[in-house]
């Protein structure tokens, strides 16, 4: 199973027990089908930033690198109980999934979450 690995924090805010994060991720070298895991509940850059999740309500795309602009969309499939360390982004591309084991690894997404 391949992941999409943060790569940085851009904002992070904390209001009682509701928390938001812009955050960047490079996609995974070998994509899954059904979608390939993003784990927000560890991480040095996460830690750093303060913004480690203990439950993920939503997460949504912003943006794209360069590279990747216009060609993928990502869609996110919250895991049970909102565990933040197996939810799941499903990429497409013109309203199709990826084909399994695309490599996503240069390209550069950047998602809102928010949870707690």
């Amino acid at each position: 199973m391949s992941a999409f690995t943060v790569t940085s924090v851009l904002f992070q805010e904390q209001n009682g027990f509701q928390k938001t994060a812009i955050v960047t991720a490079t996609g995974p070298s070998s994509y899954d089908t059904g979608g390939s895991v993003v784990d927000l509940s560890a991480g040095a850059v996460l830690s750093a930033a303060g913004a480690l999740f203990t439950a993920v309500h939503a997460a949504s795309l912003v943006g794209v690198g360069t590279a990747a602009a216009g060609l993928y969309d990502l869609a996110y499939i919250r895991a049970a109980d909102g565990a933040p360390a197996t939810g799941k982004f499903v990429a497409k591309s013109a309203a199709t999934q990826v084909a399994s084991t695309t490599d996503l690894s240069a390209l550069t997404f950047t998602f809102r979450v928010q949870g707690r």
